[in-house]
């Protein structure tokens, strides 16, 4: 996954380390299972009202996340040059921030090419339905590889953390149950990688039209 300088799209590393849930959770895989207890609305449930802040952008990526201590979900959409950011409050379907940024040249061919490939498909809940029936799994991450050309979600089961890969027609190209100890390094290196360009940005946001006070 590709970070993009103003959002950090590794929300469950910040899961893994938020209070919430178990206490006695303390694996990633952990984390994400006490996440997915509390939170009242689905993955694909949080996508829609997030399209309905900006019916015009693409949903690219969406996932579980802690926001102030709050459980959301982080949803990125694209259009035309702008990727928003929309996190839906995963009890109460609240939007607690909604926020913008236009996009350098290259960085908005990449998720041009992402967005083109849900563009394509039946949307983001027939894909969540087709990986979750697939893996007998409930999905707490999406997103669209331009890249690759695949769309991918993470799901949860019993067994543990399912990656599964879907053409934009629904067809499942991939599922595999992941090792936790491998996907839960793979995370907290992404994380690692965009520190810096979180923290940044976060001191600083002109485009923020939320209310931040958590």
């Amino acid at each position: 996954m590709k970070l993009l300088p103003m959002f950090t799209a590794v929300s469950l590393l910040t899961l893994a380390a938020c209070d919430q849930g178990s206490d006695d959770a303390t694996t990633l895989r952990e984390k994400v299972d006490a996440g997915l207890s509390e939170a009242s609305l689905s993955l694909s449930e949080a996508i829609d009202l997030a399209q309905a802040q900006h019916p015009s952008a693409t949903v690219v990526e969406a996932g579980l996340d802690v926001e102030h201590e709050a459980l959301v979900y982080d949803v990125e959409l694209y259009a035309e040059g702008v990727e928003y950011e929309v996190y839906v409050d995963a009890g109460d379907g609240s939007i607690a921030r909604d926020r913008e940024e236009a996009l350098e040249a290259d960085d908005a061919a990449e998720r041009q090419a992402a967005a083109d490939l849900v563009i394509a498909s039946s949307g983001w809940a027939d894909l969540i339905a087709a990986a979750e029936a697939a893996a007998g799994a409930t999905a707490f991450d999406v997103e669209a590889d331009g890249d690759d050309g695949v769309l991918e979600v993470e799901a949860l089961s019993d067994a543990g953390i399912h990656e599964v890969e879907l053409s934009s027609d629904g067809t499942v190209v991939k599922s595999e149950l992941s090792d936790d100890e491998a996907w839960e390094l793979e995370k907290e290196s992404e994380s690692e990688d965009d520190d810096d360009d979180e923290v940044d940005n976060e001191s600083e946001d002109p485009n923020d039209s939320s209310n931040d006070d958590g």
